[in-house]
C-alpha cells in the first residue's frame, strides 16, 4: 500500500499500486491491468490538478484579505497630513505666543504643525489632535471659524473623511456642522463651509 506523507494533499490509498494480485489459481488478465494502470494515471492526474485548484484558491483568498486588512487599516488611529488641491500647501497648527497650538493656518508641507494624530472614536468620526501636542485638537465652531483647543472629545471636536472617487480628494466634515473645512484666502485662514461640491478649496489630499 502506497504511504502518504504528513504535507501531501493527494490521497492515493484508494488507487493502491499499479498491479492487482493475482487471482487463486490464474494470472490477472493483461486488460484488467492496464485498466486498472490508467485508472490510477488519471486519478493521479485529477488529483494533481485539485492541488492546484486548491493551492490557487488559497492564494487569491489570502490576497483578498490581505486588501481587506490594508483597508481596514487606513482608517485605524495614525499619523496624518492634509494638503489642499486648491494650494498645494498642508493644514497645519500654529502655535500662540506661549508655545500652546491655538489657530490653524496653511503651511508648506513638512513644516512644523502640518502633521496630526488622528484618533478614531469608532462611530465613523475622529479627534485630529496635534503630534507636538496631543493635548490639543481640531475644533470648530457655527461661527464658521476652525482652531484648536483643548481636547474634550465633544461634537465640535469631532470629524470625518469623506472620499470623493470621481475627483479623486477627500473632504474633511465636521460633525457638528455637517460643514466642511474649507481653505480660505490661498491658506491665510481656514474655516467651515457648506458643501460645495464643485469648490477646490474643499478637496484635500
Amino acid at each position: 500500500m502506497a504511504q502518504k506523507s504528513p504535507d501531501s494533499r493527494l490521497d492515493l490509498r484508494p488507487l493502491g499500486r499499479c498491479q492487482q494480485p493475482a487471482r487463486e489459481g490464474q494470472n490477472a488478465p493483461v486488460e484488467g491491468l492496464l485498466e486498472f494502470c490508467w485508472r490510477f494515471i488519471v486519478g493521479l492526474w485529477d488529483g494533481l490538478a485539485m492541488n492546484k485548484f486548491k493551492r490557487a484558491t488559497l492564494t487569491i483568498t489570502s490576497v483578498f484579505a490581505l486588501t481587506v486588512g490594508a483597508a481596514t487599516a487606513a482608517h485605524a488611529d495614525g499619523d496624518v497630513t492634509w494638503q489642499s488641491a486648491y494650494t498645494g500647501l498642508c493644514l497645519a497648527s500654529i502655535d500662540n505666543n506661549w508655545g500652546n497650538p491655538s489657530n490653524v493656518a496653511m503651511r508648506g508641507c513638512g513644516n512644523a504643525g502640518t502633521t496630526f494624530h488622528e484618533q478614531d472614536l469608532g462611530d465613523g468620526t475622529w479627534l485630529m489632535r496635534t503630534t507636538s501636542d496631543q493635548d490639543f485638537c481640531l475644533t470648530a465652531y457655527s461661527d464658521h471659524d476652525v482652531y484648536m483647543e483643548h481636547c474634550s472629545g465633544n461634537i465640535w471636536q469631532r470629524w470625518s473623511e469623506e472620499w470623493d472617487g470621481g475627483r479623486g480628494v477627500w473632504r474633511l466634515k465636521h460633525a457638528a456642522t455637517q460643514w466642511y473645512i474649507t481653505d480660505y484666502d490661498n491658506g491665510l485662514q481656514i474655516g467651515v463651509d457648506p458643501l460645495n461640491s464643485p469648490d477646490s478649496r474643499q478637496w484635500w489630499h
